[in-house]
């Protein structure tokens, strides 16, 4: 704001009309330099009383205003995306949602909105974005890509979210734009002869301790292979989720948080598994006594033999190759975590507990994705309780049908 600031009293020049008038400097406040000094910008002498002089510094405000907001309308679209994706997700978001959102503004919507002027961007701008995308048909199935339409409007509408309350602008126009719904996937259930069959081909691999894992737990697979020794407590059967490793352009293999908040979280271990990490642990050392000095020892629990960490994609494509070579149905590391749901779920485990072991936010989520085990258990618990109270019922009718009640009359006698 500007300030306000008597220089003289009791004027008689010519500005003031010739009557006894006050002199005041008026000047816009800039802020500081990262020396703590006051920075200040426009500046002029104001002759009148003091109330037309604070007049004045409210019109200097709105009028330094209304020309940086007229600069800041004129930007691009592409301009605003650097902006946000460099002040404002850089700071706030993972790395790995700053690599997402950065893919999606190169791949989407520079191309498409780049020289757009923020102040000229319509609704109907966002339409043609949505229309753009969902023409680009999947080379593999030949369907519009409708995730990554939805996905290209998340982000443009976040950014333009950031410029509202950056008053670049004074609305949001992707909000009123609709994007198809991608249909939620149940994950159906799994074959526990089939998961069987893929730990018994992956173990006596590197690939061995980290399926089992997974398989065991349902922990996902960054957060797997980030997962440290000082993370386990294997005296009591229990690990904790602290972070992920995930491989990022330009900065490579990167540890950093979990995917929410509620993903950092406690795990159980069984006792099998216990067992087994023992036995990799003991393997473990011996393999670091190899690397001796040379050896990079950052704790993890799966890594390579030299300490190093493993590059998911690089577990997944080895993955891959062991389904492929004992001929097994491809079903992804990813489809790992959610057969620990399913089958956890077909056995009886309460919902909340099979949510808190996958990190899910609400136990909505996992009744989203896991319904179809849950609808079954949840069948065979109200067929249960319905048969037995039947059988308390039977129960008593064959009572009163042995034991009659006496009549009022006996009762008299």
């Amino acid at each position: 704001m500007a300030s306000v600031m008597l220089t003289r009293y009791d004027c008689r020049c010519s500005k003031g009309g010739g009557h006894l008038h006050d002199v005041f400097r008026l000047r816009s406040y800039r802020g500081r330099d990262k020396t703590g000094k006051q920075l200040w910008g426009r500046s002029e002498t104001f002759h009148g009383s003091k109330r037309a002089a604070n007049a004045r510094a409210h019109e200097i405000d709105r009028e330094l205003r209304e020309c940086t907001t007229s600069a800041v309308r004129k930007q691009s679209v592409a301009a605003l995306l650097h902006e946000w994706l460099t002040r404002h997700i850089a700071v706030n978001r993972r790395a790995r949602t700053l690599a997402d959102y950065t893919r999606i503004a190169n791949r989407c919507l520079t191309p498409i909105l780049g020289e757009v002027p923020l102040d000229d961007l319509t609704p109907r701008h966002i339409l043609d974005l949505r229309d753009a995308i969902l023409m680009r048909r999947s080379s593999r199935t030949g369907r519009p890509p409708l995730r990554e339409a939805r996905y290209a409007h998340q982000v443009i509408r976040s950014a333009l979210t950031y410029a509202v309350k950056m008053r670049y602008v004074d609305v949001n126009v992707a909000r009123d734009v609709e994007v198809p719904v991608e249909r939620t996937v149940r994950k159906g259930q799994y074959d526990l002869g089939l998961i069987v069959r893929i730990l018994q081909a992956a173990r006596g691999t590197v690939l061995g301790p980290i399926i089992e894992f997974i398989v065991r737990t349902g922990v996902r697979r960054a957060e797997a292979l980030a997962i440290r020794w000082r993370d386990l407590d294997l005296e009591r059967g229990w690990g904790h989720v602290h972070q992920t490793v995930q491989r990022l352009p330009d900065n490579g293999l990167v540890f950093g948080p979990t995917k929410t908040h509620r993903s950092e979280r406690p795990i159980r271990l069984d006792p099998t598994l216990v067992e087994l990490l023992r036995r990799h642990q003991a393997a473990q050392a011996d393999e670091r006594a190899l690397f001796d000095a040379t050896y990079d020892d950052r704790d993890l629990v799966f890594c390579q033999p030299n300490g190093r960490p493993w590059d998911p994609e690089g577990i997944t494509n080895k993955y891959g190759r062991l389904l492929a070579t004992h001929g097994l149905p491809k079903i992804r590391v990813k489809d790992l975590r959610h057969a620990f749901a399913s089958l956890a779920l077909a056995h009886g485990a309460p919902i909340a507990d099979v949510q808190a072991q996958l990190g899910h936010t609400t136990a909505h989520t996992t009744w989203t994705f896991y319904a179809d085990p849950i609808e079954q258990h949840q069948a065979d618990a109200v067929d249960r309780l319905g048969a037995a109270l039947d059988a308390i019922e039977t129960h008593e009718v064959d009572e009163k049908l042995t034991h009659p009640a006496p009549s009022a009359q006996q009762g008299a006698a």
